[in-house]
C-alpha cells in the first residue's frame, strides 16, 4: 500500500472513530467515548505524519496539518462518492480503448502525440453581453461555438450529444480605452466554472485574478472548461469529464486546448499585445498542454497542476471500483495509455523558458509535489514557487500573490509595443 493510500486509510479510520465518539459523549458514554476519541486522534495524527513525510520538519505547522486534513477529507469524499458513480458498460469501454490505442499507433500519434491536436479554425463569431459577476463587478460574457469534434469514433456521438458542452464560455474583464492591454487567460480547477460563485472563493484562498486585473493593469479572460458550469447540462459541474467513458477525459482536454488556442488568437486579433495563461489544478493541466501549442504565449503558470490525471484518477478509485475496472481490462496501465495523448509530460513546452513558472504546494495530497517536480524537470527546470499548504488550502498567500504578480509584470509587459491604430490591419 502506497504512503498516500495508507495515510488516507488512517485518516478515514480516525473520522470513523470520531463519528462514534460524538454520539457516545452525547449519550453519556463516559470511558467508551474517551477511548473512541483517543483512537480518532491517534489515527488522524498517524495519517498526517504519513501524508507529510516529505515535508521539512520546520514546515509541519498546525496550519499545514489543517490544510493536509482538508485534502485527505476531499480524497475520502471523492472515494466515497465513486462507490455510486459507475462508468456504464466497462468491458465495451475497454474494447473502445484498445481499438483507439491501436489506431493511434497506426497514425503515428503514440510516438508523436502533438499530431492528435490539429490547429483549430480562427475564432470569428463571438456573442458578447455584459454580466455582473459576484466578486468581480461587470465583465463581458463571451459565448461561441466550440466546433470541436473528438477524433475517436468510439465516443464522438456520445460526446457531441452533450449539447451544452458544444458552446464555449469566457468571462472577460477589459480595461476601457484605445490601448489594448496584455491579457492573462485564467483556467479554473475541477468542479468549478460556476460563473457567479468561483471568484469570491478563489479570492478568499489568495488567488485574486481580478485583483491582478486592477493592480497590474492587465485584462483577464476566465475560461470555462468543458463539462463545467454552464456547459454541464444541468448536472454537477465537471460531471462527464471523468465518469462517462475512459476516452472522454482526453477528448475534453483536447477540446480545452482547441478552445484556448482559438481564444488566444481572437484576443490577438483584437489587438492584445501579449497573452499568458494561468491554470489551477485541472486547469493547470490544461494550461501546461496549451503551452505546448502556442509558442507566442508570453507566460505559462500552472499552479498545483494535475499533470498525471490517470494516476490521480486511479488513486481516488475505491478498491472495489479498481477491481471492477481491472477485471474489465482497464487497469492502471490501460487508463494511462488511454489518457497518454493528453498528458502534459508527453509534450514539450513551446513557451520561452523565462515565461515558465511552476507553482506547487508542499503538502498537496491531490496534485502531489512529485507530480509538480516532474513537470518542472520536464520543462527544463524553470522558475518554481512552493506554497506552504495543500491542494485546497494555501498558506503564505501574500507571497503567492507577489510571486505571480512579479512574473506577470516581467513577461506580459516585456515585449509590449505601441498598438497599431484601430483603423489599420
Amino acid at each position: 500500500m502506497s504512503d498516500d493510500v495508507a495515510a488516507r486509510r488512517r485518516f478515514e479510520a480516525g473520522l470513523l472513530a470520531l463519528a462514534v465518539a460524538v454520539p457516545l459523549f452525547a449519550l453519556g458514554g463516559g470511558v467508551f467515548a474517551w477511548i473512541a476519541t483517543a483512537v480518532a486522534v491517534g489515527s488522524i495524527v498517524a495519517a498526517l505524519r504519513q501524508a507529510e513525510r516529505g515535508v521539512p520538519p520546520a514546515a509541519r505547522t498546525a496550519s499545514l496539518h489543517g490544510a493536509v486534513s482538508a485534502d485527505l477529507l476531499l480524497a475520502a469524499v471523492w472515494e466515497g462518492t465513486a462507490q455510486f458513480r459507475r462508468v456504464p458498460a466497462l468491458p465495451r469501454a475497454a474494447s473502445d480503448v484498445e481499438s483507439a490505442v491501436a489506431r493511434w499507433r497506426e497514425q503515428g500519434w503514440t510516438a508523436a502525440p502533438e499530431r492528435a491536436f490539429p490547429p483549430p479554425p480562427p475564432l470569428e463569431k463571438v456573442q458578447i453581453e455584459m454580466r455582473a459577476v459576484a466578486g468581480g463587478g461587470d465583465a463581458e460574457h463571451l459565448r461561441f461555438a466550440s466546433e470541436f469534434e473528438p477524433a475517436d469514433p468510439e465516443i464522438a456521438e456520445a460526446f457531441l450529444a452533450r449539447r451544452d458542452n458544444r458552446s464555449a464560455h469566457v468571462l472577460l474583464w477589459r480595461h476601457r480605452g484605445a490601448t489594448p492591454r496584455p491579457t492573462l487567460i485564467a483556467v479554473h480547477g475541477f468542479g468549478m466554472g460556476r460563473l457567479t460563485r468561483d471568484l469570491p472563493w478563489l479570492r478568499l484562498r489568495g488567488l485574486d485574478w481580478i485583483g491582478a486585473h486592477r493592480a497590474l493593469g492587465i485584462d483577464v479572460a476566465y475560461v470555462i472548461l468543458p463539462f463545467h458550469g454552464p456547459r454541464s447540462d444541468g448536472t454537477p459541474s465537471g460531471r462527464g469529464f471523468f465518469d462517462v467513458h475512459p476516452l472522454f477525459a482526453p477528448a475534453a482536454l483536447a477540446q480545452s486546448v482547441w478552445e484556448l488556442r482559438r481564444i488566444a488568437g481572437w484576443l490577438r486579433a483584437q489587438g492584445t499585445p501579449a497573452v499568458g495563461v494561468h491554470g489551477l489544478s485541472l486547469g493547470g493541466c490544461a494550461a501546461a498542454l496549451f503551452a505546448a501549442f502556442d509558442p507566442a504565449l508570453a507566460c505559462a503558470v500552472p499552479m498545483c497542476p494535475a499533470v498525471d490525471l490517470a494516476e490521480i484518477f486511479w488513486r481516488q478509485l475505491p478498491p472495489a471500483r479498481r477491481r471492477e475496472w481491472s477485471d474489465a481490462g482497464l487497469g492502471p496501465a490501460q487508463v494511462a495509455e488511454a489518457w497518454s495523448l493528453a498528458a502534459p509530460l508527453r509534450h514539450r513546452a513551446r513557451v520561452a523558458q523565462s515565461g515558465r513558472l511552476v507553482i506547487g504546494a508542499i503538502g498537496d495530497q491531490i496534485a502531489t509535489p512529485a507530480g509538480v517536480e516532474a513537470l518542472w524537470r520536464h520543462w527544463d527546470e524553470p522558475a518554481i514557487h512552493w506554497l506552504a499548504g495543500a491542494h485546497l488550502a494555501w498558506l503564505g498567500q501574500g507571497a503567492l500573490g507577489a510571486r505571480i504578480g512579479d512574473h506577470l509584470r516581467a513577461t506580459l509587459f516585456a515585449e509590449s509595443a505601441p498598438p497599431l491604430s484601430r483603423f489599420r490591419a
